[in-house]
């Protein structure tokens, strides 16, 4: 029962934003359904410009369920939300990105991925009002979000996700060949990769 309510705050969240026009997408793969939505966080970026119409949806969706929510923001880029369940002991995690942010000693402090470039560069798919990274470009930043949060790769969650990438349509020869290879080398090769597509932009660090 208590999934079957977490599961309809998500379907109605995304729908409503959707509804409302707001450009959104999952970052890396999470199952809406089942235990999945139990563990971890959802990763969405937001096109910046949309970010307040997405937490007015999150307003109006908590308070036609009666649900309370906490946001916190501690950098500009991110903002991390909660919607709590009753009791307030059951809740829903999202991290809500409005740039992907880049992690590689290689590259200065504040290193990140824009929504515009992006969406110029033809990486982000909108499937009448549904958007979606780029298969292969979605791989290759998986790889660097590994090596920037300095995942284990031999942690089971982190196994499913990379088996995911491996099996997905359009990636390209040297994508597959890092898939299946995962090691600090091959994570800071896919970051090399997205630079060389002129992707990177980076903050003035104050």
């Amino acid at each position: 029962m208590l999934g079957v309510i977490l599961l309809n705050i998500v379907e109605s969240l995304f729908s409503l934003a959707r509804f409302e026009g707001v450009p959104f997408l999952l970052i890396r793969p999470k199952d809406i359904s089942g235990p999945e939505i139990y563990s971890g966080d959802f990763d969405l970026l937001i096109k910046p410009e949309s970010l307040d119409c997405f937490l007015l949806c999150v307003m109006e969706v908590c308070s036609k369920n009666s649900f309370n929510f906490c946001i916190r923001r501690r950098k500009k880029e991110k903002i991390n939300l909660n919607i709590y369940l009753g009791s307030g002991e059951e809740f829903i995690d999202f991290d809500l990105w409005t740039e992907l942010d880049v992690k590689d000693s290689g590259f200065p402090r504040g290193t990140f991925i824009s929504w515009s470039d992006l969406e110029s560069s033809g990486l982000i798919i909108n499937d009448s009002g549904r958007f979606f990274l780029d298969n292969n470009f979605s791989a290759m930043y998986y790889m660097s979000h590994l090596y920037s949060k300095r995942k284990n790769i031999n942690d089971h969650s982190v196994k499913r996700r990379i088996d995911y990438y491996r099996n997905l349509d359009g990636l390209s020869s040297f994508s597959h060949s890092l898939l299946w290879n995962v090691n600090n080398k091959s994570m800071q090769k896919a970051n090399r990769e997205m630079s060389s597509l002129g992707l990177f932009s980076h903050s003035r660090i104050v």
